[in-house]
C-alpha cells in the first residue's frame, strides 16, 4: 500500500487486493479512520470490490490519522490492514503494515 498524496485537506492511497480471497471475489472494502491520540474509529464507508484506492478529503490539516481496511467477500470480511501514522499534508510512501 502507498500513500498517493497527503494535501493539508485530503488523505489519498492505495493498495494490492489480497492474495487469497477464499475463493469469492471481493465484493467492498471498507474504510475507517482514527485520529491519533482518539481510541474510536470512524467508519468512512464501503467502496466497490474493483477500487484499490481511497481519497479521505474530511481530515483536518495538520492532524495525525490511522487507516484501517477490510476486504469483504460473500463468506465474510478479512482482518484489518493499517496504516502506521499519517500525518495531513505531509507526504510519505510505504508507511504500511499488514
Amino acid at each position: 500500500m502507498d500513500i498517493v498524496e497527503s494535501a493539508v485537506t485530503s488523505v489519498e492511497f492505495k493498495w494490492k487486493p489480497p492474495k487469497d480471497s477464499g475463493g469469492c471475489p471481493i465484493t467492498s472494502y471498507i474504510i475507517e479512520r482514527q485520529q491519533v491520540g482518539r481510541s474510536k474509529w470512524t467508519n468512512l464507508g464501503e467502496i466497490c470490490g474493483s477500487d484499490a484506492s481511497y481519497r479521505d478529503s474530511g481530515v483536518d490539516p495538520g492532524r495525525r490519522y490511522c487507516y484501517r481496511i477490510r476486504a469483504k467477500t460473500a463468506e465474510g470480511l478479512s482482518d484489518y490492514l493499517q496504516t502506521e501514522v499519517i500525518a495531513a499534508g505531509v507526504l510519505r510512501k510505504n508507511n504500511f503494515r499488514a
